[in-house]
C-alpha cells in the first residue's frame, strides 16, 4: 500500500520477506520515502526501522522486541499490510511553488493600482 506500481493484495506465502512482497508489488516508485518502509501487523502493531535503523535492526511491536536485519527482510503473516510513504520534500516543494506565485500576484496588483494612481 502506498508508493508502489502497483498497490493490491497479494496471496499470502509462508516464510516471504517484505522485499520480496515488494518486488512482487512491482517495486517502490521514485517518489517512495524507502527509509520509511512500515508493516502494520494483523493485531494492529506497527513494525519500522526506527531505533536501532543503524544496527540493522527492527522493532518488531507484535513481539515487542527489536527483529534483527532490518525491515526488508521482515517476514509477514497472514493479513499483514507494507505502507510505503512518499517523500515529504515534494510537497514542500509544490508549497514554495503556491508561495512565489501569491507574491508575484500581490506585486502585479500593486504595480496596477499605482499605475492607476498615477495615470
Amino acid at each position: 500500500m502506498g508508493a508502489v506500481f502497483a498497490p493490491t493484495a497479494l496471496v499470502y506465502t509462508p516464510y516471504r520477506t517484505v522485499k520480496e512482497y515488494l518486488t512482487m508489488a512491482g517495486g517502490t516508485t521514485e517518489i517512495a520515502d524507502d527509509k520509511e518502509i512500515y508493516v502494520i501487523k494483523v493485531n494492529g502493531a506497527a513494525v519500522s526501522r526506527k531505533g536501532f535503523s543503524w544496527l540493522k535492526a527492527s522493532w518488531d511491536g507484535s513481539k515487542y522486541g527489536y527483529h534483527p536485519g532490518g525491515i526488508s527482510s521482515l517476514t509477514l503473516d497472514p493479513g499483514d499490510t507494507i505502507v510505503v510513504p512518499e517523500k515529504l520534500e515534494r510537497i514542500a516543494w509544490l508549497k514554495n511553488i503556491k508561495d512565489i506565485a501569491s507574491i508575484l500576484g500581490n506585486i502585479a496588483l500593486t504595480a496596477g493600482i499605482a499605475f492607476v494612481a498615477l495615470k
